[in-house]
């Protein structure tokens, strides 16, 4: 890799065209094991191994190059046919092979650059740039690290025996339709060379350990719950009673689903778990303070301007920080030692006492922030921007779980609402952050309570998803608990799928609005499942 990179930017050169001024070569290997089962039967066994290149060049220099945060199509053809900017790479360890990719790769890379710096300029001609005066690329102290090969080890048969066991446990629910799980474990060789100097080898273990179950209510209404298990090392997944105890609880919430009623869409002061505020902060506050969203006018740059100002109540602070390992024994699936530009990592302060303070910042300056803060990532496919890591929640005032039911049905009362709402199990949720279209979020809860005022009395309801929008939904929180719990999983835009940590404390909320879920409506399954009929001696 070195040895391509050093002569790419020595000799290559399009006569009359600038020459390359940074050129960045990335290899991922990546061994992947996958293990399904469903209804007591595994369904899917499958190793993969792959290595992947990713290639970028610059062209121009470090405060105007090509690269676009709101790049227009240009409808290049590369001569490597490549997509995204990486292909795959030889298996074999042959020099002559990697070097042949790499010198596909770089010259389509820096034959489309070179385009894109004249699209570039040319937009310059006729539109306003607010961010003329802005570097394109900041300046970064080489990196030279080696971290060191651990290959993976998985013992298959035992983990196979478990799904059997635990799948089979979910086929002997009559009302259950279907109960599944899957692991996926992977791990990741990174090896970065830049023409800045930087030569650094990293090593990273993903495991993942996703249940479901599935079943009909009455009504039509699909019903699915999930438990989803992430962590960086085999050791760190739960023990196989505590993940039985987990499939148990899963069940019987899916089955207390099918009895639920359906709530209509309501506005009603409601208490987020540490789950629904994790995915709230994510979703409403993460993705709108990510830096590239600063530059771009196409998004709707909801906190651009708010440095200094306050954006959340005063007893809330927000942290990204990926340096973190773990967390009250729990493992960290947002943690990293460097990024994918080969920056260290770094903890970045958002929000401090309300007040706003900084960026999600990769190597692409936006104003009043000129260097990296560690968070430039991808997926290894696609141009690295500045996303969340492990993002962090914290209270300076808080009140123990007692206390925040109390002021929940005090806010409950002072509104005349019937009920109040208790949000669990916040898994999942999107935003937009583009000004063509609203800015809004939706998060979708496992698992929603209404609670009475005047008893306290729980309720299980079915059928509603969270929606709202980001400066009002923020600016509605009233409290928050003293214990936080760390949810681990994956992020999903622009520059791909990353593993992503949210640690939170449960908050009371003035107001949370309800939409109705878009969800297909089928007839219950007509017959009792076969696994039911044995156990009945039928």
């Amino acid at each position: 890799m070195k040895h391509e990179l050093d002569r790419s930017m020595k000799d290559l050169a399009l006569e009359h065209y600038q020459r390359p001024y940074f050129i960045s070569y990335m290899l991922e290997d990546e061994d992947v094991r996958r293990l399904g089962a469903v209804s007591g039967a595994i369904n899917e066994r499958a190793t993969n191994h792959r290595r992947r290149l990713f290639v970028e060049v610059r062209v121009g220099s470090a405060h105007f190059d090509n690269t676009m945060i709101d790049a227009p199509d240009l409808d290049l053809e590369s001569e490597s046919g490549d997509v995204y900017g990486f292909r795959q790479a030889p298996l074999d360890d042959d020099p002559d092979a990697l070097r042949t990719a790499l010198w596909r790769l770089t010259d389509a890379a820096y034959k489309d650059a070179l385009a894109e710096l004249a699209a570039k300029q040319g937009k310059r001609v006729v539109e306003v740039d607010p961010n003329e005066n802005v570097d394109d690329f900041a300046a970064r102290e080489p990196v030279r690290a080696s971290e060191p090969a651990a290959p993976l080890v998985m013992d298959t048969e035992r983990w196979a025996s478990l799904l059997r066991r635990e799948t089979a446990f979910l086929r002997s629910f009559e009302h259950l339709t279907e109960g599944s799980m899957l692991l996926d474990v992977r791990s990741e060789r990174r090896y970065f060379v830049q023409s800045d100097g930087t030569r650094l080898a990293t090593e990273d273990h993903y495991w993942s350990l996703y249940a479901e179950a599935n079943a009909t209510a009455p009504d039509g209404m699909k019903l699915q719950r999930t438990r989803t298990f992430y962590q960086r090392e085999e050791a760190q997944l739960p023990s196989d009673a505590k993940i039985h105890e987990d499939v148990a609880a899963m069940a019987a919430e899916t089955l207390a689903l099918r009895e639920a009623p359906v709530i209509a869409p309501e506005n009603a002061p409601a208490l987020l778990d540490p789950s629904g505020t994790g995915v709230f902060f994510h979703e409403a506050v993460g993705h709108r303070l990510e830096g590239e969203r600063q530059r771009s006018k196409t998004s709707g740059q909801t906190f651009t301007a708010k440095i200094g100002q306050a954006i959340v109540p005063s007893f809330l602070s927000v942290v990204d920080d990926p340096t973190v390992p773990e967390l009250q024994g729990t493992g960290l699936y947002g943690h990293y030692r460097f990024d994918e530009e080969a920056t260290p990592a770094a903890r970045a302060v958002l929000i401090e006492n309300g007040v706003l303070r900084g960026y999600l910042m990769s190597r692409t300056p936006v104003p009043g922030f000129a260097v990296s803060n560690g968070h430039g990532r991808s997926d290894g496919k696609r141009d690295p921007i500045g996303r969340m890591a492990s993002l962090m929640v914290r209270a300076s005032e808080t009140v123990s779980a007692e206390k925040l039911q109390e002021i929940l049905l005090d806010e409950v009362r002072k509104q005349g609402k019937p009920f109040g709402l208790i949000l669990e199990d916040v898994t999942s949720g999107e935003t937009n952050t583009s000004r063509q279209n609203y800015q809004a979020f939706r998060a979708t809860p496992g698992l929603v309570h209404r609670i009475d005022p005047a008893t306290g009395e729980r309720t299980l309801v079915r059928g509603v998803e969270i929606v709202g929008t980001p400066l009002g939904a923020i600016s509605r929180i009233l409290a928050a608990g003293d214990q936080v719990e760390v949810m681990n999983g994956y992020c999903g835009a622009e520059s791909g799928y990353i593993p992503v940590t949210e640690v939170a404390p449960p908050v009371v909320v003035q107001n949370i609005e309800l939409q109705r879920l878009s969800l297909p409506s089928r007839r219950p399954p007509l017959l009792a499942p076969p696994a039911l009929l044995r156990q009945r001696g039928e």
